[in-house]
C-alpha cells in the first residue's frame, strides 16, 4: 500500500477519487464550444514537447499538443508563478477517442493477466484508475481539458534538462511513484512536485491524485474539486466515432 506524504494536502487542488468514479461521471457537461490551441505552434520557449528530452517517446497521433484555450491560458499563468528558468515539457494533451480505447484495452489486458482467475471486473476497475475508460464515460483527454506534463530547467550553459519529479506514466506496468503525494520518492522529487502542485493550484489547475503529471481545467474532475455544478468541456466533435458498447458486452468480446 502506498503511503502519503505528511503535508498540508488541503492547500492543493487534487482529485483524490478515481477519475471514473460515479461522483465524477454524474456531473453534467455544458459544452462551451471553445477551440483548441496547439502547443507545438505557440512558439513559447518554456512550453516544449517531452519528446525533445526522450526521443523514444511517441504519443501515437499528431494532435497530442492540442488543448482547450482555457487550459492553455492557465498554463501561461502557471509559468508566471514558476521560476523563470523552468518550463513545461508536455507529453499528452488532447487524445482521440480511438487512441484512448487503445490505451485502455492494453491496460485492461495487462491487469487481467495479473489477477487470479482473470477477474475481469477487478481488472476493469483497476484499469479505470490509470486510463479513463471510454465505456459509459467521457475521457478527459478526449475533451482537450487535460494535459500530461513535467517540468524542465534551462541550465547555465544554455542546455535544457528535465527536473526530477519521479517516474511518470502508468499506461504500461506498475508505477509506485505515480501518486502525487506518495512517500515512494526522494526528497528532491517531493520538493519539485510541491513546486508544481502549489503553483498549479493557484491558477485553477486540478491535479489527478493518482498521476502526479496529469492536470486539467474545465472537465468533470475540475468541476468536482472546484465544486462547480457543470463541466464546460465535452468530447471533441470529430472524436464521436461509433465504439459505444456496455461493460458486459466488452467482457463478452474479451472472452471470445
Amino acid at each position: 500500500m502506498i503511503k502519503k506524504l505528511n503535508i498540508q494536502e488541503n492547500s492543493f487542488k487534487i482529485l483524490r477519487l478515481p477519475i471514473a468514479s460515479p461522483e465524477i461521471k454524474s456531473i453534467d457537461i455544458d459544452e462551451c464550444g471553445e477551440d483548441l490551441v496547439d502547443l507545438k505552434e505557440v512558439n513559447n520557449e518554456r512550453i516544449i514537447p517531452f519528446a525533445e528530452f526522450d526521443k523514444t517517446y511517441d504519443a501515437g497521433h499528431p494532435d497530442n499538443g492540442k488543448v482547450r484555450i482555457g487550459l492553455y491560458e492557465r498554463l501561461l499563468l502557471l509559468l508566471e508563478r514558476l521560476p523563470k528558468n523552468i518550463g513545461i515539457a508536455f507529453a499528452q494533451g488532447y487524445r482521440p477517442l480511438w487512441k484512448q480505447k487503445e490505451y485502455f484495452d492494453k491496460k485492461f489486458r495487462e491487469l487481467v493477466r495479473q489477477f487470479d482467475h482473470g477477474d475481469l471486473e477487478k481488472a476493469y476497475m483497476q484499469a479505470s484508475i490509470f486510463v479513463s475508460p471510454y465505456i459509459d464515460n467521457v475521457p478527459v483527454h478526449c475533451t482537450g481539458a487535460a494535459i500530461d506534463f513535467t517540468l524542465f530547467i534551462f541550465n547555465d550553459d544554455g542546455t535544457k534538462s528535465l527536473l526530477d519529479l519521479g517516474r511518470h506514466d502508468t499506461a504500461i506496468g506498475p508505477n509506485l511513484q505515480a501518486q502525487t503525494l506518495t512517500e515512494n520518492i526522494t526528497e528532491k522529487q517531493r520538493k519539485n512536485r510541491i513546486l508544481l502542485l502549489s503553483a498549479a493550484s493557484k491558477v485553477g489547475l486540478v491535479n489527478y491524485g493518482y498521476e502526479w503529471w496529469h492536470y486539467s481545467y474545465g472537465d468533470r474532475a475540475w468541476a468536482y474539486v472546484e465544486k462547480n455544478e457543470k463541466a464546460i468541456y465535452g468530447l471533441i466533435d470529430k472524436d464521436k466515432i461509433n465504439i459505444s458498447t456496455s461493460k458486459e458486452e466488452y467482457f463478452k468480446k474479451f472472452k471470445s
